[in-house]
């Protein structure tokens, strides 16, 4: 079966489901963040996870940065389910590529954390 992420809000790559609450926030300790210049980064490519079924339905945090070229690095899973689901989730991750945040029209490097749902295709 194929795998698939879901989150909170929609956004579609394929037959992946990508949904996120995300909360992302500008990396540098520049001035103050002013909500209204900030646009936060945004999935251009995903590579889904492998996972067990034992774990459908399962929703695991990911702590990442995405740097101005819209990579993703420091990939951690917070409160991890167990140790080969997490290796799975960074290796999968840190594939994935970014539209970078911006600050006053300009890429910036943002820390993510990004609640991914976990679910089996059970359309093929």
């Amino acid at each position: 079966m194929n795998q698939l992420i879901k989150s909170l809000t929609a956004f579609s790559v394929g037959t992946l489901v990508f949904t996120s609450a995300a909360l992302a926030f500008p990396r540098s300790s520049g001035p103050a963040f002013d909500q209204e210049n900030w646009k936060p980064p945004q999935p251009l490519e995903i590579v889904a996870p492998r996972f067990a079924q034992a774990h459908d339905g399962s929703t695991v945090h990911v702590k990442l940065t995405i740097d101005t070229a819209g990579n993703a690095s420091e990939v951690t899973v917070l409160f991890p389910h167990d140790p080969q689901l997490e290796r799975n989730i960074v290796k999968a991750v840190k594939q994935w590529k970014f539209e970078p945040a911006q600050r006053d029209g300009k890429a910036v490097e943002s820390r993510v954390v990004l609640p991914l749902e976990l679910k089996l295709d059970r359309n093929s």
